[in-house]
This record gives structure tokens, sequence and C-alpha cells, in this order.
């Protein structure tokens, strides 16, 4: 029952608030394992989530990746497919039976509007280029325009195939807006993960949110004084013996619930 969650996930629809297409993408049968690769998304886990939630089956999908994509180092899918709303970026080799598998999709998706199936072709971007410039673990945003920002990690940019065929893509898709961001990709011993995370709400649960957690300028300061100041910058194995180590986690906890003006919620401060 493996499951990585939205990092396996897909949704295609006209606008975010209308009835789409689910899509759910798994590395493994439940009972199926392998020594030679890492598939941690299971497909017991994704058709039990789709069944808890009662999705409509008829517009739901289950894709088995790719064991080259997994082998290359993409183990969650998001780094080898992206979609918002109307738009589906995949690669060639991203899923098992690709050219079948995504004309089921097109079959389902029964609209008027357009729907902009956008096919990365290996001969244009090689898989391990691709995963290796996180060209699809981004941001695709719909603007005020109505046109597509794409926002990305400025390593992208060190990449001319992924740069070729950016240019391209804005002739014949909503996407006319390049964005690059500094995360320091190639600065860290990590990569981050779920770059294209994102939760949509409308007016009335915007409105809900408690307005504490919006990050401002002020908070963003509030944050990165505590972490500077309190975090540890390494940690190895004998500091988990560390009596400290838990005064030091519980004073950060206790910080964070006056940043964030939660009151009291953890155990620790009841006691």
């Amino acid at each position: 029952m493996g499951d990585e969650g939205a990092a396996n996930h897909l949704r295609i629809a006209n606008h975010h608030l209308d009835k789409g297409i689910q899509i759910f993408v798994y590395g493994r049968d439940s009972s199926q394992e392998s020594s030679n690769f890492v598939a941690r998304q299971s497909k017991a886990a994704s058709k039990y989530i789709a069944n808890s939630h009662k999705l409509d089956m008829e517009q739901t999908f289950f894709l088995k990746q790719n064991i080259k994509a997994i082998n290359s180092g993409s183990f969650h899918n998001d780094i080898v497919s992206l979609s918002t709303e109307n738009v589906f970026i995949f690669h060639e080799e991203a899923f098992n039976d690709s050219k079948n598998e995504i004309q089921k999709i097109r079959n389902a998706f029964k609209v008027e509007d357009e729907c902009f199936f956008i096919e990365i072709l290996k001969n244009d971007i090689p898989l391990d280029i691709l995963v290796n410039s996180y060209l699809l673990n981004s941001q695709l945003v719909r603007n005020s325009s109505g046109d597509m920002t794409f926002i990305m990690p400025s390593e992208v940019k060190n990449f001319p195939e992924c740069t070729k065929w950016l240019e391209n893509i804005k002739t014949n898709s909503p996407i006319q807006d390049l964005r690059y961001v500094d995360i320091n990709l190639n600065k860290t011993n990590w990569i981050p993960a779920l770059n294209r995370f994102k939760i949509v709400v409308n007016e009335d649960e915007f409105n809900n949110i408690n307005p504490n957690f919006l990050l401002t300028p002020v908070l963003i300061k509030k944050l990165e004084s505590l972490i500077k100041n309190s975090y540890r910058d390494t940690l190895e194995i004998r500091d988990l013996a560390d009596p400290e180590l838990i005064n030091e986690s519980y004073t950060i906890l206790d910080n964070l619930t006056q940043i964030f003006k939660t009151g009291s919620i953890y155990n620790f401060q009841k006691e």
C-alpha cells in the first residue's frame, strides 16, 4: 500500500473547479516487488484513494510508470509529467503503453473546449536530461491574461534541449510566459521535492484560511530569523541520543506556534 501522494497524481479539466479527469500513476502492483529499481507507488494504494474519494471511475485512470523513467531517477511521476487545467505535458517514455493510455484519456475528455496534450519526444529532450533539469517539477499557473505562466528552477536554462523546447511550446499552447526561480538545485546535496505542489481554493475557502498562515514579508523575516538562530547546521547519528536535541526541538515548535499564533497545540505545551 505504498503511497507517495500528490507526486503521482494528475488532474485535467477546463477549469480548476470543473469536474475533470483524474490520473493516478503507479510503479508497481500491490504484490509486485523488484530489486533493480525503486517503484514507490503501488496500484492498490491509488485505487484505494480513488474509491474512498468516490471518484467517477469513467473519468479516472491508472497509468503505470515506465521502468525506464523510474530507473532514470524519476521514482515520482512529477518529474516526467505535469498538468494544470486543460494542459497535460508528458514525456514519451513516462508511462507504459503510453500511446494507448493517452488516447483513452483523450477519448474521456469530452468537452467543447480544447485540451492540450503535449508530448515531449525523447529525441527533443532525452529522459535523463528531463530528470536532471527538473523541467516538469515546476509550477504551471493560469495568469490574469488567460494564458499560462511556466515557473521553473533556473537550472533549466543550463540545458539547451529544454530551452529550445520551451520556446517552441509557446507557438502551440496557452504557455506564453516563462519564469525562472533560483532554488539552488546544484548548490546543495539535496533536491527540493514537489516544486509544482499547489492547492486550489475558491474565494470562500480562501477567506476561511487563517490569515496568520499566509506568507508575507514580515512572516518570512520571522521564519528566517528562527531558522538562522535555532536550527542546527549539522545533525549526526550520535546527536539523536542527546537529550538537548529534544529540548531544542520543543523550543522551536513553541516559537513556531507563537509566530503563527495557534496557541498551545502540542502536548509538551500543555503539561
